[in-house]
């Protein structure tokens, strides 16, 4: 007995295309098998092969991601500091943005999946939004250092929110935009 997996007419040793169907209940005599066309397909038939990624630049490029990371997440510690000490988060993010551009053009060069590219471009989009607002705690420096000074020396929340009122009221006026509320 033949295999009853098989196409019609592997089984055939006679020659004659019946093959095992005569052995099989129910079923008439094979039909002769016709050969299908293989169409390639026109999406991969033009594209180049893709040579395979580089392992010593993947290697440089996890390292370059992880300098990257390191130095954004020392950014967000040091701009938590009051204001003389956290006057240095800007550079720090200054340098973590370096390292994401050399990691992005390590990838490109090394070859690796696109998702690593799009990783990174995202942490480079964060970190330009992170330094934008870094930038400005820095250019304000003495209207958020008199906001660290009368937190300090509040006591209450009806004091803490009062220095805040005191603080948006100075940047209203610095900057002379209406306020959401009016």
């Amino acid at each position: 007995m033949g295999n009853p997996y098989a196409p019609p007419g592997a089984g055939d040793r006679s020659g004659d295309g019946s093959g095992d169907a005569g052995n099989r209940p129910g079923a008439g005599p094979a039909e002769p098998a016709v050969p299908r066309e293989r169409v390639p397909r026109t999406d991969r038939a033009h594209r180049p092969e893709r040579p395979p990624p580089d392992p010593a630049g993947a290697r440089r490029l996890a390292g370059l991601v992880l300098r990257f990371a390191l130095l954004m997440l020392a950014s967000l510690l040091v701009s938590r500091l009051p204001l003389p000490w956290g006057a240095a988060a800007p550079l720090l993010t200054l340098a973590a943005l370096a390292v994401g551009v050399a990691a992005l053009v390590q990838g490109v060069r090394a070859r690796v999946r696109a998702s690593s590219h799009v990783l990174v471009g995202l942490g480079l989009g964060l970190g330009v939004v992170v330094l934008l607002q870094q930038a400005l705690v820095v250019a304000l420096w003495p209207i958020t250092v008199q906001l660290q000074e009368c937190r300090d020396a509040a006591l209450t929340i009806a004091a803490d929110d009062a220095c805040q009122a005191d603080y948006e009221r100075r940047i209203r006026d610095l900057t002379r935009l209406p306020t959401p509320a009016g």
